[in-house]
């Protein structure tokens, strides 16, 4: 089926995206100083440039081994959220009605990220992953009310559980800079 198709196009696009920078994080760089010759000033050249600096800084300095485990893990979280999300999008249609596979919930939760992930100034992409997850949605012949019920089950879901999640790290990074600020205090 299409569905099935788009899934698969959609993971290997994840993949590559998720990919490339750990293989090619010592061209990227070069690639953005050329972008910034030719006239393109930007702010956010100058900080991906920067960020692949770092990740080709992390991934020199640690060696092979630590390169493909690193990127294991990437991947495999990646995956394993967009599956979550994918199962989460399937539920939620089966319970309205909709017959969708698993693989165009998958499709569907991946586009509504990477929509809000292009569309980044936007805090927590309101509105911008909702209108990709409903053209998404739309796309498979689903009902425009039905549509619109998924997209905003689906998002009362995901956006108090990814707020928590931040929460936690900024709580566990906090702790941890006020617990080294205590143990030099006390050395």
């Amino acid at each position: 089926s299409i569905g099935g198709w788009l899934g698969l196009v959609g993971f290997l696009g994840l993949l590559a995206i998720l990919t490339t920078p750990l293989l090619c994080s010592k061209q990227l760089p070069h690639l953005f100083d050329i972008l910034k010759n030719h006239g393109m000033t930007y702010a956010c050249i100058d900080k991906t440039r920067l960020t692949f600096k770092y990740f080709e800084k992390l991934v020199s300095s640690k060696g092979k081994t630590h390169i493909w485990r690193f990127w294991m893990l990437v991947i495999g979280l990646g995956l394993g959220a967009h599956a979550l999300s994918g199962g989460l999008i399937w539920y939620i249609a089966r319970i309205e009605g909709v017959h969708i596979t698993w693989l165009q919930g998958i499709f569907a939760a991946t586009m509504a990220a990477l929509i809000e992930g292009i569309l980044i100034i936007i805090p927590g992409g309101l509105g911008v992953t909702e209108g990709g997850l409903v053209g998404v949605l739309s796309s498979f012949a689903i009902p425009w009310r039905k549509t619109i019920v998924i997209t905003l089950v689906y998002r009362l879901a995901t956006l108090p559980l990814s707020m928590i999640i931040a929460l936690l790290f900024l709580a566990s990074t906090y702790r941890t800079k006020t617990s080294r600020t205590t143990h030099l205090r006390q050395a």
